[in-house]
């Protein structure tokens, strides 16, 4: 179970989630009708540990985009 966030914590999750909403708006007018995106923001993590920031925007629905983001692992694993 993850321990609960701090006040910073949350006050730097909700910045950075409105800033990828904010983001999602320009990328969303700028791209043709029936192109989705997807951006994951995230804070690097030190030696191999997982980001400790991760925010998410998507124009499709959730599952569309889990299917996508599996699709695009296994390409990525099959280096094409």
């Amino acid at each position: 179970m993850s321990k609960p966030e701090t006040p910073a914590e949350v006050d730097y999750r909700l910045r950075t989630e409105a800033r990828a909403k904010q983001l999602a708006e320009q990328i969303q007018k700028s791209l043709p009708p029936g192109i989705g995106f997807s951006l994951f923001l995230f804070t690097f993590g030190e030696h191999d540990e997982p980001a400790q920031h991760l925010a998410y925007i998507s124009s499709g629905k959730r599952e569309d985009m889990i299917a996508t983001v599996k699709e695009w692992l296994a390409r990525m694993e099959r280096g094409t």
